[in-house]
């Protein structure tokens, strides 16, 4: 491994381990959010809040879109190049027709249509 270094607790000054100077980084930006925002009123420790964290992202998704999840997604889908938005919107059941002669803005405005269609009608 490149770049590595001597990581340590900040409570007691203990060396705990070597690590990647990138995750060594992520670690101390994860334990002073930690210090700053939760752990006066968590119940809980910090290890036990990462298991938890990692449980609810491995869990899945619902199936239901968030507006703004739409939003991102359109705005990767618009920085494709055309023959990627062409590939991606057939894929999606566009027809050929539906898509030739399109302009890459109103391919995007086709792909978030498609995207959301029947998506929000429920709630």
């Amino acid at each position: 491994m490149d770049d590595v270094v001597v990581d340590h607790c900040h409570e007691t000054g203990l060396v705990r381990d070597v690590l990647h100077r990138q995750s060594n980084v992520l670690l101390g930006k994860i334990e002073n959010a930690w210090k700053r925002y939760a752990q006066k009123s968590a119940q809980v420790p910090l290890p036990d809040v990462l298991r938890n964290i990692a449980d609810y992202l491995e869990d899945g998704c619902t199936e239901i879109l968030h507006p703004y999840g739409a939003t991102q997604l359109a705005k990767r889908f618009s920085a494709k190049k055309k023959e990627e938005q062409e590939k991606i919107l057939l894929d999606m059941g566009a027809g050929a027709l539906d898509i030739e002669g399109l302009n890459s803005c109103s391919r995007t405005k086709l792909y978030r249509k498609i995207l959301t269609q029947d998506k929000y009608e429920q709630y």
